[in-house]
């Protein structure tokens, strides 16, 4: 409850995960290149990706794994937030994702620390908290300006893996120039 209420909680951290998940989704991953797949933690933890996610919005491999999470990239490297083209949709149904998700048992434990360093770093996302909006998962397209390729319009689609609360998503093109895109890029 003081989660959703928005007041800070005891920072528990979030339980160790499983090493051999990210191992064991790899090949998985892999297989899906040219389309962009990762798999994430209810939190946006990138914890494993194929190619094509590597190189969708900047070098993953260049991001330490201790700050491959999504929504702290999208609010707080103005880079990464630029390649979103609908960013002001994206960060109010990201923030909304996050609300639902952190009044789950899996959520909980890992939102007090990614939220106060969110609230604390980025105004808009302080601002989009405080409006307590929560939102179901989606299946949406969402279009995005790669740095390697142009624009991309991608539907995105999550698949949740029982028992962890991580999602494998995949985004696979919305157009046949999105397609031939994604296909140069590899």
């Amino acid at each position: 409850m003081h989660q959703l209420a928005g007041s800070s909680t005891p920072k528990d951290g979030p339980a160790e995960d499983d090493p051999g998940l990210p191992a064991a989704f790899q090949p998985v991953l892999d297989k899906l290149d040219p389309f962009p797949a990762c798999l994430q933690t209810p939190l946006f933890d990138v914890v494993a990706y194929n190619r094509a996610y590597r190189f969708l919005v900047t070098d993953m491999d260049l991001i330490p794994p201790g700050e491959r999470n999504c929504a702290v990239q999208f609010f707080t490297d103005p880079d990464w937030r630029s390649r979103y083209v609908d960013g002001d949709l994206v960060a109010a149904r990201m923030v909304a994702r996050m609300r639902t998700e952190i009044g789950t048992e899996l959520g909980a434990a890992a939102a007090a620390g990614i939220v106060d360093d969110l609230r604390e770093r980025s105004e808009e996302f302080a601002r989009l908290w405080a409006r307590h909006d929560v939102l179901p998962e989606l299946y949406e397209a969402k279009r995005l300006a790669s740095p390697l390729v142009g624009q991309l319009q991608l539907n995105f689609v999550s698949t949740h893996v029982p028992g962890t609360g991580h999602r494998m998503t995949v985004m696979t093109p919305a157009d046949e120039p999105t397609a031939g895109r994604l296909a140069r890029m590899l």
